[in-house]
């Protein structure tokens, strides 16, 4: 059996994602104006429309849509593809507040969610698909630890400990 979880933005996504979106486009449309109207060096105009391109995209195919909790594996849906992490990888989950601060290694800090490596002294180096802190909680597996949020995630951490504990795990990190 499948449940379903949809993955909500909080209002610091919502906004970065408003405002970035369209001056992001507008930077891209001014150096197409530009390279055309050779203002700019075609070389060095090229480069930076394919680097806000390539950003752009890399943060609308990560973004993160609903997270599926299948008999077998946790499937997290984007915008373009999808992460599954099978259940027997599964060391542990927990609900997650964070309360010391973090830093973005690599990644959107809010730009179409909260996506890509992050660390902090809790939980160390980690690999984040959110789109609200508040309802964030963490994957362990003994390669990596993930940071996921999804609508109901106490619904969610209680079903996934149940799963894992008719595997026999306890599910808590």
């Amino acid at each position: 059996m499948t449940r379903t979880f949809t993955i909500r933005w909080d209002k610091i996504v919502r906004c970065t994602t408003l405002i970035a979106t369209p001056l992001l486009l507008g930077a891209m449309a001014l150096l197409i104006r530009d390279i055309h109207s050779q203002t700019l060096p075609p070389y060095g105009g090229y480069f930076l429309f394919i680097l806000v391109m390539s950003i752009m995209l890399w943060a609308v195919c990560n973004a993160p849509r609903k997270i599926e909790l299948r008999d077998n594996a946790i499937v997290l849906r984007r915008l373009v593809g999808r992460k599954t992490i099978p259940l027997t990888e599964i060391t542990g989950t927990q609900p997650y507040r964070s309360t010391t601060a973090t830093a973005r290694l690599w990644g959107s800090g809010g730009f179409f969610g909260y996506t890509g490596w992050f660390a902090n002294k809790e939980l160390g180096t980690f690999f984040a698909y959110a789109g609200d802190m508040k309802e964030a909680f963490v994957v362990s597996t003994p390669r990596r630890t993930y940071l996921f949020s999804c609508a109901d995630r106490d619904a969610f951490v209680a079903a996934l400990r149940e799963k894992l504990a008719q595997r026999g795990h306890t599910g808590t990190v």
